[in-house]
């Protein structure tokens, strides 16, 4: 398991975040019955903002995509797996590749594409995960086992459009981050 809740890089500033942390989620959401097909009265896409306002009233909505070549907005429940928790990188400042796959948009996690295929799995613990997944350029983020004995590499899939992912509720956005001994990476 990871030792704390702050990821060190060596060479960055001991505030430096790279992962944003999703617990129990396997990356797997649904979409939500009857919110599968919004649009505006003029047939396009709800803009981001109300998208935003809508899901977070809703206590069922986690995540939102705007897809934009068929122009509507699907609302989305994050699957619960208590087994697997899911990191998300969100700083290219830290990550060899420049390739922060999400930023933080207030209480949310706007990611550049709402599709991740596996670029590869690892019978390995979670610190060293993360250390492949930093210095790969291709990983744009990983999952691990929360017993401690494996995880995948992401990497971008052919989504078109956006993914906003609710960041954990009572949490300074974004609380929860990974982290390993500056030593076990070497970057």
């Amino acid at each position: 398991m990871f030792s704390s809740c702050l990821r060190y890089v060596p060479g960055t500033s001991a505030n430096s975040l790279i992962h944003s942390h999703f617990k129990n989620w396997n990356g797997h959401s649904t979409d939500m019955a009857g919110f599968d097909q919004l649009k505006l009265s003029d047939g396009t896409n709800w803009p981001d903002a109300l998208a935003k306002d809508f899901c977070s009233t809703d206590p069922k909505c986690d995540a939102f995509v705007p897809v934009y070549n068929s122009d509507h907005t699907v609302m989305r429940t994050m699957d619960v797996d208590a087994d697997h928790d899911i990191y998300l990188n969100i700083d290219a400042a830290v990550i060899k590749g420049d390739k922060a796959f999400c930023v933080v948009d207030g209480a949310w996690l706007n990611c550049q594409n709402n599709v991740l295929n596996i670029l590869g799995s690892f019978d390995l613990p979670p610190d060293l995960v993360s250390c492949a997944c930093t210095s790969n350029p291709e990983c744009l983020g990983f999952s691990v086992k929360n017993d401690g004995t494996a995880g995948s590499l992401f990497k971008l899939g052919a989504g078109s459009s956006k993914g906003f992912f609710k960041l954990p509720a009572g949490q300074p956005a974004p609380a929860q981050l990974t982290t390993v001994n500056a030593t076990a990476c070497a970057v």
